[in-house]
């Protein structure tokens, strides 16, 4: 449980920014971690047509940090690898969790599920190819593709590595 702590007046006078912008309380925010608060304080400084964006998404990442906290309890995966995941990864199993509070193999099946394919953006870059042509394909071979990037990468050069790949989806191309 986070502690409230004593604040000065310029800090009062940000949370109470943020807090407007939020439509809560700068004591509500104030239970938040102090680098969220600090990080809240300094997006208010700008207009508060850029602040609202700024700290409506520090919020979030702090939200998400509190969920993931819950996801790595009920899943036993390590909160710095949920953390680590994108936001959309993040957002998924917090609704998740909120459908099923106890449902360890659900978490871990979207998990699991998006690691299969998290190499894609690594393999579009290599092979110079737009990231939308290989999320099109079947999920299948999306893991295929991944999966033999994963034990390929850093075992043989880029070049090797990018001919294997155009050789395996040539394959699944043509059958």
């Amino acid at each position: 449980m986070l502690i409230q702590k004593e604040y000065n007046s310029m800090d009062i006078v940000a949370l109470d920014k943020a807090a407007l912008l939020l439509r809560t309380t700068a004591e509500e925010l104030s239970y938040l971690p102090e680098d969220v608060q600090q990080d809240m304080a300094a997006a208010v400084e700008p207009p508060v047509s850029q602040a609202f964006s700024e700290v409506q998404r520090i919020w979030n990442r702090a939200f998400l940090r509190e969920e993931m906290q819950a996801v790595s309890r009920v899943s036993g995966v390590f909160v710095q690898s949920l953390i680590s995941l994108p936001q959309k990864v993040q957002i998924t199993l917090s609704y998740l969790l909120s459908e099923n509070p106890a449902d360890a193999v659900t978490l871990n099946r979207c998990i699991t599920a998006y690691l299969g394919t998290a190499a894609l953006p690594d393999i579009a870059a290599l092979l110079k190819t737009p990231l939308h042509k290989l999320t099109a394909l079947p999920i299948e071979q999306q893991k295929a593709i991944c999966g033999a990037f994963d034990v390929l990468c850093g075992t043989v050069s880029d070049e090797a590595l990018a001919a294997e790949l155009n050789a395996i989806l040539q394959r699944m191309e043509e059958s």
